[in-house]
């Protein structure tokens, strides 16, 4: 997919199950609930923006391999999410006026714990949430979770 727009949309504005492919050139704006929903799915994502997003910018659940390069995320409940685990892996990017820049944790209890890789990547705050046995590794610099139902706290 290259050089698309999202607008206002009332859920999920792209939801790739267990697919394969990569979101070049897009532009998401005004959703009620995540940008790009990605589960058990191989997904590459390069200069894609994604702006006043009602729950997550970008997610990856259900074992999700997904790269991302050059991604500008404003105004989000959470930044990029990792679950269920999937491993994303996001550089050279920028987060801001988000609740939680990453979050990384295990929603279904048939899964494991998640990893999150980033590099070069620009916050304007570094709130995030990482559940016991789950990983984020932040330039280098490896942080293990350490809350347990990180999910009921999110969301309770």
């Amino acid at each position: 997919m290259d050089s698309c727009t999202f607008t206002n949309t009332k859920s999920d504005a792209l939801d790739i199950d267990f697919g394969s492919g990569s979101i070049k050139n897009t532009n998401i704006t005004n959703v009620k609930n995540d940008a790009l929903d990605i589960s058990g799915a191989y997904v590459e994502i390069f200069n894609v923006v994604l702006s006043n997003i009602g729950d997550k910018g970008l997610s990856g659940g259900e074992r999700a391999n997904i790269y991302a390069s050059g991604m500008t995320i404003d105004n989000a409940f959470i930044g990029v999410a990792s679950k269920d685990k999937s491993v994303v892996s996001i550089n050279s990017s920028a987060i801001s006026h988000t609740k939680y820049i990453f979050a990384v944790f295990q929603k279904k209890a048939v899964y494991g714990p998640a990893v999150l890789l980033c590099e070069n990547v620009v916050c304007d705050e570094k709130k995030y949430m990482i559940e016991k046995n789950s990983i984020l590794i932040a330039n280098s610099d490896t942080l293990f979770g350490k809350q347990n139902a990180v999910y009921n706290y999110l969301y309770p």
